[in-house]
């Protein structure tokens, strides 16, 4: 029906643990100055708020909560901060703040690694810094971190940003969808069994693992043709519709026409199907004779990629 993504087999949970700040009090090469077990909690909050500033520790240094731990200012930092034989403590600090923001930029490669690709290493890195300081990690799970990308990308001043911003959009799905809390799907076995007369009172819901999409662009035939390195130009506007959804811990990517987007719109509103289909004729931008014709098609298709929640 559509196209896999492998790329999110190892995703699983995603935290900022490999990008945790240290821990580790005094001593001959500790990173902070000899400090009483009491304080130890009261420091380990202060790092983590100077370190994870998006626009670095000397900036963090100065924010309110900071401050509520500990008041002082940069050319201050050794206080807290013992210098090595190289590096001075604000220097030693900023080490792990830079970590830090590596791991955010990680996240984001590969989460939009199409978005990458359409805009190079370079422009790709400053966007995602802009992002980071815009919008800091706050949520413990970096699965969520990219959610406000595709809106950030779409009020850039770049001349591409429409269609950018629906690529992050196709990529953000993907990663939703991988995400989801999984829930028992109709089977065709299960459609198949339904009693002719009930199907125009059928209310069908999409499992949670699925988001269907409407675009301006084809960003589903770009994102195709980049993974399978045919290297793409950004295209011109052309209407496009695209189903997302995770089948046996895979997430698929299938292009919709404009009448399957118009029928499983009309479903997701909690409509009957009989008055979903009512809805439809009056519209004059869509196919209704192939609408009629493939219907049966569409949700046995549907159905055996597990769209719908079990109705049983």
């Amino acid at each position: 029906m559509g196209s896999a993504d492998s790329g999110f087999r190892n995703r699983a949970r995603r935290s900022t643990q490999g990008a945790r700040v240290p821990a580790e009090r005094g001593g001959e090469g500790g990173l902070l100055s000899s400090t009483p077990d009491r304080e130890v909690l009261r420091m380990q909050r202060w790092m983590q708020i100077v370190i994870t500033h998006p626009r670095g520790v000397a900036a963090g240094v100065g924010t309110e909560e900071a401050k509520a731990e500990y008041d002082i200012v940069p050319d201050e930092l050794e206080r807290l901060i013992a210098p090595s034989g190289s590096l001075s403590g604000l220097e030693r600090i900023s080490i792990y703040s830079e970590m830090y923001t590596l791991r955010l930029l990680d996240v984001l490669r590969e989460d939009f690694s199409v978005l990458l690709n359409a805009l190079g290493e370079r422009r790709f890195e400053a966007l995602a810094r802009d992002y980071i300081a815009a919008h800091p990690s706050r949520h413990p799970n970096l699965n969520q971190f990219g959610r406000h990308l595709a809106g950030f990308v779409a009020s850039r001043d770049d001349r591409h940003a429409a269609f950018l911003s629906e690529l992050a959009t196709l990529e953000r799905a993907a990663s939703e969808v991988f995400d989801a809390e999984r829930a028992a799907a109709l089977s065709r076995v299960e459609l198949e069994g339904l009693a002719p007369e009930s199907w125009p009172r059928l209310r069908l819901e999409r499992v949670p693992a699925t988001r269907v999409l409407s675009f301006r662009y084809p960003v589903n035939r770009y994102y195709v043709d980049v993974k399978e390195g045919r290297g793409p130009r950004i295209p011109k506007p052309a209407p496009s519709f695209a189903l997302v959804y995770r089948k046996d811990w895979i997430v698929w990517r299938a292009n919709l026409s404009r009448e399957q987007h118009a029928l499983l719109e009309a479903l997701a509103t909690g409509a009957e199907l009989g008055a979903a289909l009512e809805s439809l004729s009056a519209r004059e931008d869509l196919d209704l004779a192939r609408l009629q014709r493939e219907l049966a098609g569409w949700f046995r298709e549907w159905s055996a990629e597990g769209v719908f929640r079990s109705i049983g």
